[in-house]
This record gives structure tokens, sequence and C-alpha cells, in this order.
């Protein structure tokens, strides 16, 4: 399936894409940007009742062929992609974990591999919130 864009349509849509990124990047902090491949996280993005957590995946490792793997890695070199890693990420929601990416700035805590397992072996919540 091919999709047409209209050169208007598409000019607005990376104008939308461009107003969405520059505060994420102006909010992007030291230790955020500092995170490193095989780093574990959390992202409170829909709230403490809905906690994210993620594992950063290296990019230069996802493609299943060279092909693939070519096209992976052109895709996260593009200037737009600087701050965007791609993550497998889980949660009471998805406890089975779905890859994708995370901008960087929507990661709030970075921890450590032991606290991750722990979260995980509790179906992603704290065992004193279970019911």
């Amino acid at each position: 399936m091919t999709i047409y864009f209209s050169e208007g349509c598409w000019d607005e849509l990376i104008e939308q894409e461009r107003q969405a990124r520059e505060p994420a990047e102006s909010r992007l902090n030291p230790t955020q940007a500092g995170i490193k491949v095989g780093q574990y996280f959390i992202n409170f993005r829909y709230g403490p009742d809905l906690p994210i957590f993620g594992e950063i995946l290296d990019y230069k490792t996802l493609g299943i062929d060279e092909e693939e793997q070519k096209y992976i890695n052109e895709s996260y070199e593009q200037p737009h992609m600087k701050y965007y890693r791609p993550s497998h990420a889980f949660s009471v929601a998805c406890p089975i974990g779905e890859y994708g990416d995370v901008h960087l700035s929507e990661i709030d805590v970075i921890m450590g591999k032991d606290l991750f397992d722990f979260y995980q072996e509790n179906d992603w919540v704290k065992p004193l919130e279970r019911k």
C-alpha cells in the first residue's frame, strides 16, 4: 500500500513533529541524555498509576539481515532521531512487553537490573500495591 501526501500536508506533518520535538529536547537533562544501551528506566508518561519500565536497546543490532540493519541505522542517524532510543518496554497494561522508541526526555528514572528484575517478578507493580 502506498500513501501519498500533498506537499502542504507533508510540510504540515513535518512541522507538527518539529513542534513536539523541540520542547521535549529543551526538557532533556544530562542524566537522561547519558543513558546507555543495556540500562533500564521508568517512564511516568501516563502518570504514577501506569509506570512504563524499559530497557534501552542497541539500534545497531536490531536488523534481521544486512538490508534491514542498513535501513535501521539510517533511520536512527537522522537528525530528528538524535534523542530517541529503541527500547523494550513493559507495564501492567503490557506485561509481555513491546518494542518501540522512547524519547530521552520521557525517562524519569534510570535504574539497575536488580530493581528492574524486582518489578518484573512482581508483575510491574510494587508488591504492597497488589490487591
